[in-house]
C-alpha cells in the first residue's frame, strides 16, 4: 500500500520522473499475472540500490513482492541498499522479513517526512 501526501508529484511529475530514469538509471522488471501488470522493481545497478518495489494492493500477500525481492537480490551478490518512507510500517516489516538492517533515518524535508535506510548483505 504505500504513502501518499499533498507533496506528491502530480501524474505529468511521476511520467517525466519515470521517463528519464527508465532512460538513464533503472533496470526495470515488471510481474505480470494473467496479462496484468501486479508489480514493478526498479533498480540502480551502478549504485547496488533497490530504488522502487511496488505490488499492487489487491495482489499483495501472495508472494509477487518476494519474487520481485529476490530478483533484485540476485543482481546485487555483494548486497543491496533501499529507502522507505519512515512510516511505510508494511513495507519496513516486508524488508526486515527479508533480511535487511537498518542504517539510518534521513530528514525528506521536500516531502514533510523521515526515509530509513535498510541494507542487505549476502550470507
Amino acid at each position: 500500500m504505500g504513502l501518499t501526501h499533498e507533496n506528491d508529484l502530480t501524474f505529468e511529475q511521476l511520467r517525466e520522473r519515470f521517463e528519464d530514469q527508465l532512460a538513464t538509471a533503472w533496470d526495470f522488471t515488471v510481474a505480470e499475472l494473467d496479462g496484468e501488470i501486479v508489480g514493478l522493481l526498479a533498480l540502480k545497478i551502478a549504485e547496488n540500490q533497490i530504488d522502487q518495489l511496488f505490488v499492487s494492493p489487491e495482489h499483495k500477500g501472495q508472494g509477487i513482492g518476494k519474487i520481485l525481492l529476490d530478483h533484485a537480490k540476485a543482481q546485487f551478490p555483494g548486497g543491496a541498499w533501499l529507502s522507505s518512507a519512515e512510516k511505510n510500517y508494511a513495507a519496513i516489516e516486508f524488508y526486515k522479513r527479508a533480511g535487511f538492517v537498518y542504517v539510518r533515518t534521513k530528514p525528506r524535508p521536500e516531502y514533510g517526512r523521515n526515509d530509513v535506510i535498510y541494507e542487505w548483505r549476502p550470507d
